[in-house]
């Protein structure tokens, strides 16, 4: 399924419009790569701060839920930035995105990561405070979005290396 996914991209004329566009618009390709880093780091910066502080581990004087409404606004947007910048790279490269076994770790990493945090903030917004009810449940998402969050970015880096990972000399 991935290998016809992969054929019908790579044969599309948005792929040629899209690498005629990463080739002649002078810089595009870094600036594309730095606006999706960036989206990234504030997505993982403001859910990663409201993980920490249902962990305990950072902001103490702010309870989760104040961090939660803050910052469900970044969810969304940054998300949507972050798959608009990217999107580009895999459709002008889609087997180095479709068959590549890291940039499969990342995806797997990143549905689990913002499933949880969608499932945690959702329920802030449906019921405030909520996280105190259910705390050690709450802190146990809480710790596994952040260790899938951890992944998407090692993952994230190690696209473009899987050769050194899986090296066959």
């Amino acid at each position: 399924m991935l290998d016809d996914i992969t054929r019908v991209i790579a044969q599309s004329e948005v792929r040629e419009g899209v690498i005629w566009l990463l080739m002649n618009v002078p810089g595009l390709p870094p600036i594309l790569q730095s606006v999706h880093i960036v989206a990234v780091a504030v997505l993982i910066g403001t859910v990663g701060l409201t993980h920490l502080r249902i962990l305990r581990l950072a902001i103490w004087d702010q309870s989760p839920s104040t961090l939660m409404h803050r910052y469900q606004p970044w969810l969304g947007w940054t998300l949507g930035v972050a798959f608009l910048s990217g999107i580009a790279f895999v459709i002008a490269r889609p087997a180095r995105y479709f068959l590549n076994p890291v940039a499969g770790w990342k995806l797997g990493f990143f549905l689990v990561a913002i499933f949880l945090t969608v499932i945690l903030f959702r329920r802030e917004r449906k019921h405030p405070g909520a996280w105190r009810e259910t705390l050690w449940a709450t802190r146990g998402l809480s710790l596994i979005s952040t260790l899938a969050w951890v992944g998407v970015i090692f993952a994230g880096r190690w696209i473009a290396y899987v050769d050194y990972l899986y090296w066959d000399e």
